[in-house]
This record gives C-alpha cells, structure tokens and sequence, in this order.
C-alpha cells in the first residue's frame, strides 16, 4: 500500500481542517465566476465583435481546465514534495465545479443565443 502511496504522492499524515477546505472551495466557485464574468464581458465588448455563439464558445474553452494536464504539471512542479496533496486540491475542486457551473449556465445560455436568433428571423 505504502508503495502506490509514494508512487501517487499521497501522504496519510497530512490533514486539513474541514474549514479551510470550505475557504479553498468557496474561493474556487468564485474564480470560476469571476473567470467566466470575465471572458462574457471581453467577449461582449464591441471591439472584438464577437457575436452570442463566439462568446458562449470562448467562456467554455478560456475557463475550462482539465485534470489530465494540471495533475501531471503539479506532480513535476513539486517533485517530491510531501504536501503534493495539499497542492491538487484546488485543482481538484475546480474540474468538478466547472463542470457544475457549466451545466447551470448551458441552458440559460442557450436561449441567450437562440432567443437572439430567432428575435433576428423575425425582424427579418
């Protein structure tokens, strides 16, 4: 057991108090938001000239970030190091949470660019 521990860089001695796991998630729900805020608002900007779909596609694809490549980058940045745990929780928080948020926003977005489309037909 001790050897998949050490080949995975866990480490059974290390605890985390249950409140600052709450902080740590709390603050990753809210870069999320604050991410996403952000690229909806670039995106919205008139200077780009994004129209409703470009900006829907850019908020999914600027925020969303995979385990498959934070996971490997944290275990060679912190090599060895014995809180590598501690290290991939916020990582690990922010995979499901964005896909969370990005279930609850994709169908109000959907009908944010679809409402539009259809608005557009009809003036048409």
């Amino acid at each position: 057991s001790s050897g998949i521990n050490a080949e995975y860089g866990s480490n059974e001695d290390i605890s985390l108090p249950r409140s600052e796991l709450i902080t740590v998630m709390f603050c990753v729900v809210l870069i999320q938001c604050f991410l996403l805020y952000t690229v909806f608002s670039l995106c919205q900007s008139s200077w780009l000239g994004f129209n409703r779909a470009d900006t829907v596609c850019a908020m999914y694809c600027a925020t969303h970030k995979s385990l498959t490549l934070g996971i490997p980058m944290l275990k060679i940045m912190y090599s060895g190091d014995p809180s590598l745990s501690l290290i991939t929780i916020p990582l690990l928080m922010y995979h499901p949470c964005q896909i969370l948020l990005g279930g609850l926003l994709a169908p109000k977005l959907k009908y944010w660019v679809i409402g539009r489309e259809q608005n557009s037909i009809i003036k048409s």
